[in-house]
């Protein structure tokens, strides 16, 4: 809910461009039917603008909602893939009007894993934000984001955030996870003690790199179902 706060104002912003275009749409529509110039062909091509722009605000809407709603935690399979495709609307959102350039670096396939795919969807969009919050000092050229998925081993897959921002304190390396402390000015300091618990009762790790052009790197690996399945 916290990291769904920090990205109100943006996804307010995207919502109310969708909505602005339908109007407009629309307006246009009444202009041609009051003016007698109704052309069928044209008549469609902007009901059918109207109908796209509605299904976009509607998926960002149907997306935030899933996201935030009080629900039970419920393992099933699922691909990680598939799970970044799913929240990317929102991701973008929020880097486009923070001037971050984000990036998706995902395979052709990745395996299977285990697991509440809202509550990592919830990890990964607080690592994402979280990188695009240490840029904010950064000049625009040089604010990139990447995201990449990669397969450490063969029973494992892995996931990690890298940004160009201001780096993780010496100071702070040992408190970095627990609870209520943040580098954040506004921050609650929760993010990352709730991802830390999230992806250990998935049996997973997170953790921290320093990069060597600047920033950090947040990782966290998962097993893959086939590895799950042998642990029982």
């Amino acid at each position: 809910v916290s990291t769904m706060g920090e990205m109100a104002s943006n996804i307010a912003h995207e919502v109310n461009q969708p909505l602005t275009a339908i109007a407009t749409y629309a307006q246009a529509c009444q202009r041609l039917v009051e003016g007698g110039m109704v052309e069928a062909a044209e008549m469609v091509e902007v009901l059918k603008r109207i109908g796209t722009e509605a299904l976009r605000a509607g998926e960002i809407i149907t997306r935030l909602r899933g996201l935030v709603r009080r629900r039970d935690s419920e393992m099933v399979e699922c691909d990680l893939g598939q799970l970044l495709n799913e929240i990317s609307s929102l991701a973008f959102v929020d880097a486009r009007l923070n001037d971050v350039e984000l990036k998706f670096l995902v395979p052709p396939q990745t395996p299977t894993i285990l697991a509440d795919g809202v509550q990592i969807q919830q990890v990964i969009l607080n690592l994402i934000r979280n990188g695009i919050d240490a840029m904010e000092d950064v000049i625009p050229a040089l604010r990139t984001l990447d995201v990449r998925v990669t397969l450490p081993a063969e029973d494992r897959v892995q996931l990690s955030v890298s940004d160009r921002g201001c780096g993780i304190p010496q100071e702070s390396e040992s408190t970095l996870f627990q609870p209520f402390f943040t580098t954040k000015t506004a921050g609650l300091g929760l993010g990352l003690n709730i991802s830390q618990s999230i992806i250990s009762k998935h049996g997973g790790k997170l953790w921290f790199s320093r990069n060597s052009e600047g920033g950090t790197t947040f990782s966290f690996s998962l097993p893959t179902v086939s590895e799950t399945q042998n642990d029982r």
